[in-house]
């Protein structure tokens, strides 16, 4: 189970990816802080997915787009840091 976790994972990121790439110079420069902090939650959700044992890896399964579900929720929580409003929106994935 843990394995299609981290292929869905790798594979939203990679269609994203591509989307980006077929975008301008320009739109990608503009995009920048979304592109990193992307690549960064998806290191937090390998890492987790690894090492938290807690993780309801089949609702992780189910999820329409994991990457964009965090990124929505750390866009939205400004005021607190990256890596607390990651953890707390990773309690949504705890038994």
């Amino acid at each position: 189970m843990m394995d299609l976790v981290l292929n869905k994972i790798d594979m939203e990121y990679e269609l994203y990816f591509m989307d980006m790439m077929k975008s301008t110079k320009e739109n990608i420069f503009a995009k920048s802080k979304e592109i990193e902090l992307k690549k960064s939650i998806v290191l937090f959700l390998k890492k987790n997915v690894k090492d938290n044992k807690a993780i309801q890896l089949i609702r992780m399964t189910t999820a329409n787009n994991l990457i964009d579900e965090f990124y929505r929720y750390v866009i939205d929580h400004e005021d607190i840091s990256k890596d607390d409003a990651m953890n707390k929106y990773l309690d949504n994935y705890i038994k």
